[in-house]
């Protein structure tokens, strides 16, 4: 561009256009393109930004689990496991878990929280498979039944525990 020739530019992102009032870039030859070239540079940063950011939020394949219970051996009528089913909805990869039959399930914390009242324990079971003892749930001698909720949010557990002899 010549000698007198502008260049509007304006990148009003924040309410600022980097010049007031509007007024244009103007002057040299270099000062349109190098306007342009700015513009282009912050542009890429911001994608690059997007990316990196809709990269980090997913940190886990997003997970459905399905519970098949109640099931009997056709042949001889004698109770089955429950089964737990794990499934990647993005690549359809399962995983299935044999549990305790007629324990109490909570969908929480990435995976499913089983209190099994045979044992008298509760498990935590991931999408892997893997089945661990919940780390701060714990039954005193006497507790007959467990019962809990999750919060809207998914981030709390709030449980009771009913204790006593049985009548």
């Amino acid at each position: 561009m010549g000698k007198g020739n502008v260049c509007f530019i304006r990148l009003d992102l924040w309410g600022y256009g980097g010049r007031p009032e509007g007024r244009p870039y103007s002057g040299g030859v270099g000062s349109c393109r190098d306007a342009l070239l700015r513009v282009r540079q912050m542009m890429i940063v911001v994608i690059m930004i997007m990316f990196v950011t809709a990269t980090a939020a997913q940190t886990a394949p997003p997970q459905q689990v399905f519970l098949t219970a109640n099931a009997t051996n056709p042949a001889t009528g004698d109770p089955l496991p429950d089964v737990l089913t794990f499934v990647d909805v993005l690549t359809g990869a399962t995983v299935t878990v044999e549990v305790p039959a007629n324990g109490r399930y909570l969908v929480a914390d990435g995976g499913v929280w089983l209190f099994d009242a045979n044992r008298r324990a509760v498990d935590a079971i991931t999408p892997d498979g893997t089945v661990t003892l919940h780390p701060f749930i714990d039954l005193p001698a006497d507790a007959r039944r467990l019962d809990w909720v999750l919060s809207g949010d998914g981030r709390r557990v709030a449980w009771t525990l009913t204790s006593g002899p049985t009548e």
